[in-house]
């Protein structure tokens, strides 16, 4: 999950929506952790953004 949303959030098309299912999915019939998968969402989309953030910033 992580590698994935943080890939999408940087510009890669990957559809972040159906790795958060698939989290929620794996969540809910036990296999992980919820708080670790809200957890992990978050810090995916704020190290995305803050990654092309400094990729526009260094590219201008």
């Amino acid at each position: 999950m992580f590698i994935g949303i943080t890939l999408e959030n940087t510009g890669v098309p990957i559809p972040r929506e159906t790795i958060m299912i698939v989290g929620g999915v794996l969540s809910g019939s036990g296999e992980l952790n919820y708080w670790g998968v809200v957890v992990t969402a978050t810090a995916e989309a704020v190290i995305g953004d803050n990654f092309r953030y400094w990729i526009g910033r260094s590219g201008s």
